[in-house]
């Protein structure tokens, strides 16, 4: 939004130029009188309307500079939202369906759901989603920064809800509070893979929220959204499982 000219501006770009063409008509038989007060006029226009060509350049510039970095930014979320597929992926064999689906519930639906944990395929749904509408911002000529906001705000929705409905719940009931059959399943190599996986999202959480940082510092206009994001507790280890072999 333009600045609101003070009453000095307001006078010296219309007032006082008109007083001197006024006066220049007076004075008009006299050559160095009248050149002088024209001049007075110019410069006290140009005086006057400096400020605002140098606001609205300003502003130019930092728009300019806004949609360069809202378009590198968008590229680099598109990133993040594929490298997100490692952990919701179903196909994946060290994410999460692969994990706890496959290796503990043995692909048993009703183990699954004892565990009262939200499948994997919703939130790979809703990754996928997301990384056709990314696609779609980071293919404008001119990308906005409300899109780019837009696609900060739905990413970390998305990473957090996944650590709050999907790993803290794992997390906090394996291996202790599994089923007596689900326990029987429990391997040092299940265990091994959990803490695996969760080495490997706090490792993404932290590139993420690193970017999200540096992104705060290089916009003209902060997102003022945050880039904190909670990860899950460790693993709970319990001596004495099972391996595969055994089982």
């Amino acid at each position: 939004m333009d600045e609101k000219k003070s009453i000095f501006e307001r006078f010296s770009q219309f007032v006082v130029p008109l007083v001197v063409a006024v006066a220049a008509m007076f004075f008009q038989h006299q050559r160095t009188v009248a050149l002088a007060l024209i001049a007075l006029g110019c410069l006290s226009l140009a005086v006057s309307t400096f400020p605002w060509l140098a606001h609205r350049f300003g502003e130019r510039r930092l728009k300019r500079r806004e949609t360069e970095v809202v378009k590198v930014a968008l590229i680099n979320i598109g990133r993040h939202v594929r490298k997100f597929a490692q952990f919701t992926d179903l196909n994946t064999r060290d994410g999460v369906n692969g994990i706890v689906f496959g290796d503990l519930c043995g692909n048993n639906m009703g183990h699954y759901e004892g565990l009262h944990i939200l499948e994997p395929r919703l939130f790979d749904d809703l990754r996928e989603q997301l990384s056709n509408r990314v696609a779609l911002r980071s293919a404008e000529r001119k990308p906005s920064y409300d899109a780019l906001r837009m696609t900060v705000d739905e990413f970390s929705y998305l990473a957090s809800s996944f650590c709050r409905y999907i790993l803290n719940p794992i997390y906090e009931q394996v291996p202790t509070k599994l089923t007596d059959e689900l326990r029987g399943r429990y391997t040092p190599q299940i265990q091994s893979e959990l803490i695996q996986l969760r080495e490997r999202f706090v490792i993404f959480l932290s590139s993420y929220t690193e970017f999200l940082r540096e992104l705060e510092e290089h916009l003209p206009r902060p997102l003022g959204l945050g880039w904190y994001i909670q990860g899950p507790k460790p693993l709970q280890i319990l001596q004495g499982a099972k391996t595969i072999a055994e089982l």
